[in-house]
């Protein structure tokens, strides 16, 4: 299919290049003319290199004169460009030389320089489909791949013409239920399809060449050859004049006797159709503005609703832990500051007793050591107590 497509058809080329080269003097037909020439060259060029069809109707390159392609001066100056410049491959000659005539005729003010960048951009694509078909002859399906498949099945037939027969004999001359076959059905069913298809690879693998179901490049390059010189020569068109539907507003197509009662399948969409059919709406349509807040199925309302409040209610026992959690430390804390402050009240109730001159410091300091000892270790029993059983009943002064 990408062969197909890539054949190379001189019609879009050939209508850039004469609709935009204007004149209709001899110079301007002479440039037309000779631009699509030179296309039309280089195309039966390439074919004759990847085609044995084109090779065997163009087997010199004088041939090209006799069928009009080139003149005898054109192909001397190919031939010297041919040993001095590319002997490899001079596909490029005829193009540069169209190319060249494009650019003398936008020096002739003949073309614009818009309409040449399009010429050029259509031969440029020309030389692409061409390019392609070169691509494809140039990398062809390996030729092991090839010869192991046409090996194979012409091997394993030649195997069944053996392996197949029917060696099975009757237990005795009187068996009757005992069916015989002598031809293998089944075998020639699979030659058929087998050697089928390998006959269809096999013609797959150069579609251009002289096979009945190849392309016709015979058939392109003289369509193409005719298209493009009838094209390139005075074809202006018509005067203007008035339709057969002028007058009328609407144009009715037309059928010939044969085709009247022929069924037209309209292209339009499938709403309207069925609308056709009978689908319609009855009475009149009430337009009225859209309100977002009623436009919301019950569902869809219920769903959002239950949706938000599950949401709303996380974040609030979220938050309402965290406050409680909060609240619950304030309270600990004033209560532990507030026993504290008990607690230092209570001691400073209590009065040291009255010592006398004769007493030692090393005395005093021993009472005060007994008692901070009575004081401070039965607070932190009480502060931890306080913490995990909430505020206990301060202790009685008088205790």
């Amino acid at each position: 299919m990408n062969m197909a497509s890539n054949l190379g058809f001189i019609d879009l080329t050939a209508m850039h290049v004469c609709s935009y080269i204007s004149g209709d003097d001899e110079r301007g037909i002479m440039l037309r003319r000779n631009i699509l020439r030179y296309v039309l060259f280089f195309q039966a060029l390439a074919y004759r290199s990847i085609s044995n069809v084109i090779f065997n109707r163009f087997p010199t390159l004088e041939s090209f004169i006799a069928a009009g392609y080139i003149t005898a001066d054109e192909l001397k100056k190919f031939n010297e460009i041919k040993e001095k410049r590319s002997p490899v491959n001079q596909l490029w000659v005829p193009l540069h030389w169209a190319f060249g005539l494009v650019s003398t005729a936008r020096n002739e003010n003949r073309i614009t320089d818009h309409g040449m960048q399009d010429v050029f951009k259509r031969f440029v694509d020309f030389r692409g489909n061409v390019g392609t078909l070169l691509g494809f002859d140039c990398i062809p399906i390996p030729l092991l791949y090839t010869q192991v498949v046409c090996l194979t099945v012409r091997l394993y037939f030649i195997i069944c013409l053996m392996g197949r027969q029917n060696l099975e004999q009757a237990i005795d001359n009187n068996y009757i239920d005992h069916f015989q076959i002598y031809v293998p059905v089944m075998t020639i069913f699979q030659f058929v399809f087998y050697m089928g298809w390998m006959k269809v690879a096999e013609a797959l693998l150069n579609p251009l060449g002289d096979d009945d179901d190849d392309f016709e490049v015979n058939f392109l390059l003289d369509r193409n050859f005719q298209v493009a010189m009838a094209m390139s020569g005075q074809t202006d068109p018509p005067e203007l004049v008035h339709d057969a539907f002028w007058e009328s507003d609407i144009a009715v197509p037309m059928y010939s006797m044969a085709t009247i009662n022929t069924v037209v399948n309209p292209m339009i969409g499938s709403a309207l159709l069925a609308e056709q059919e009978g689908r319609k709406m009855s009475g009149e349509v009430i337009m009225v503005p859209r309100d977002d807040t009623t436009v919301i199925d019950e569902s869809r309302r219920s769903s959002a609703a239950s949706l938000h409040f599950t949401v709303m209610d996380a974040m609030k026992r979220r938050f309402s832990r965290a406050s409680q959690q909060d609240d619950e430390e304030s309270v600990l804390r004033k209560r532990r500051s507030s026993f504290a402050a008990a607690v230092m009240a209570q001691k400073d109730k209590v009065k040291p007793r009255t010592t006398s001159e004769s007493e030692t410091q090393a005395d005093f300091g021993s009472r005060h050591n007994d008692t901070s000892v009575r004081i401070v270790p039965d607070l932190q029993p009480v502060l931890e107590t306080e913490e995990e059983n909430g505020p206990q009943r301060l202790p009685d002064s008088s205790a």
